[in-house]
């Protein structure tokens, strides 16, 4: 008898065991695998050496900046964006413009649009933004607003419809905001292209992988990345790209980027860093930012906003937090946990500006992104295959969404500790820009500024 009452006992402890095992060599198989995976991708410049699609996209999303940069009456500028991004990221959106674009640009009918209002040194233009760079100027204006706190340089970047209660926010507020932390920075380049008001503390906090691949980027483009290093190494004097992706702007895209320049400086900026003997020394892209720190941490594990307060970030004083197109890659556990968090360590007058997709019964055209490379080419991985394995190659990033917010999006907002003032979609932040979009229909791509309840 008591040997028939362990029998159960032993098989149940053999089945737990075997169980044990089981899960310890699926991760010990999955580790292996992804060793392999990151030297075949270090190797064969599949994704330019990042370790995903989803850190790849970094360099899509910056392709995009470069390419409207390159526009004769472009919407932004963002002269970094092409040494920046690389050149497997620019071939993939130039070929997506020989594929996808028809004959004649489309226009929309800009009688009953208001007149458009560029950045200061553009000139009006009748073409119609793109959703990307509706994005990018959007979250600039953002920044360039809350910095300001809605006045002088800020007044002008906020005055759109979409920015009233921004504004008003701002004016109300006691103390001006002087952090800034972008969460899924990418290879993000405001911090040299935008006027910033003195005393601006700018954070980074993105993969590792994006992260070491910018700081290495940016010291071959000749940009400063340390406020206090007064001497430009002489080794990026001559070269104005990282790697093959060299990119050099037209001669009357330079005068409009000195006439920023000289906007930030009349702003109070000066990009001139000086000697110990005071003599002037100019960067290539001198840093607007009083600092500028990156923090490599894992946004999706409970805890990730001690990298930034062990960075210096304030946590007693206003912060901007910046999350463009990043909360989508999570899960809605993790978003929400993600604004509870941000908003745990927030001073009052704290801010944040978001891009959401909202969930939608169809399918939405202008909800995603899909990035093809040229025509005939492919990765280098996979000998005429993608990263998927598939045909040609393809970077649909609308793949690796995880996130599309099921509710209202301002309640969605209020339930982690955040007030709405503003929420709406690309298409009618367009609208309030008075800047003319090829896109008629509805979208499910939102932007959102909200305050710290």
């Amino acid at each position: 008898m008591p040997k028939a009452r362990t029998l159960p006992a032993l098989l149940a402890l053999i089945i737990v065991a075997e169980e044990g095992l089981r899960l310890v060599l699926r991760h010990i198989l999955k580790r292996r695998r992804k060793k392999i995976d990151h030297k075949v991708i270090q190797e064969s410049g599949i994704y330019g050496g990042l370790e995903s699609l989803v850190s790849f996209s970094a360099c899509l999303i910056a392709a995009n900046r470069a390419v409207e940069t390159e526009e004769p009456e472009p919407y932004i500028l963002d002269p970094l964006a092409a040494g920046l991004c690389g050149q497997e990221a620019l071939d993939a959106r130039r070929a997506r413009d020989r594929v996808a674009a028809p004959a004649v640009r489309p226009v929309a009918n800009t009688s009953t649009l208001l007149q458009p209002e560029p950045m200061a040194g553009l000139h009006p233009c009748q073409r119609p933004i793109p959703r990307l760079i509706m994005r990018t100027k959007f979250f600039d204006d953002v920044v360039t607003a809350v910095t300001w706190r809605g006045s002088g340089v800020g007044e002008k970047a906020g005055d759109h419809s979409c920015h009233k209660e921004l504004l008003a926010t701002l004016r109300r507020a006691e103390r001006p905001c002087r952090q800034v932390v972008l969460l899924g920075s990418g290879l993000d380049a405001r911090p040299w292209r935008l006027p910033l008001p003195l005393g601006v503390r700018w954070f980074e906090v993105d993969r590792t992988d994006v992260l070491a691949a910018k700081q290495a980027r940016l010291q071959v483009l000749g940009a400063q990345i340390d406020a206090g290093v007064a001497i430009p190494p002489t080794a990026v004097s001559g070269h104005n790209g990282a790697g093959s992706a060299q990119f050099i702007l037209p001669q009357k895209q330079q005068q409009q980027q000195q006439q920023q320049q000289a906007q930030a400086t009349q702003a109070g900026v000066d990009d001139a860093v000086r000697t110990a003997s005071g003599a002037p020394v100019k960067w290539r892209y001198p840093l607007h930012a009083a600092e500028w720190s990156c923090c490599a941490v894992d946004l999706q594990r409970s805890g990730w906003s001690r990298g930034l307060l062990d960075q210096g970030l304030d946590s007693s004083s206003p912060v901007l937090w910046v999350l463009e197109g990043l909360l989508y890659y999570l899960d809605e556990p993790d978003v929400r946990a993600l604004l509870q968090e941000a908003a745990s360590i927030s001073a009052p007058e704290s801010i944040i500006a978001a891009s959401v997709i909202r969930a939608v019964r169809s399918a939405d055209s202008s909800g995603g992104a899909t990035l093809l490379p040229p025509q005939g080419g492919s990765s280098r991985s996979s000998g005429g295959k993608g990263p998927s394995g598939e045909g040609q190659a393809t970077y649909r990033l609308n793949n690796e969404f995880k996130w599309k917010c099921r509710e209202d999006i301002p309640k969605f907002f209020r339930d982690c500790g955040w007030g709405a003032m503003a929420c709406l979609s690309w298409l009618d932040a367009a609208k309030s820009y008075g800047l003319p979009t090829a896109v008629t229909t509805t979208s499910s791509v939102f932007l959102i500024t909200a305050a710290l309840a």
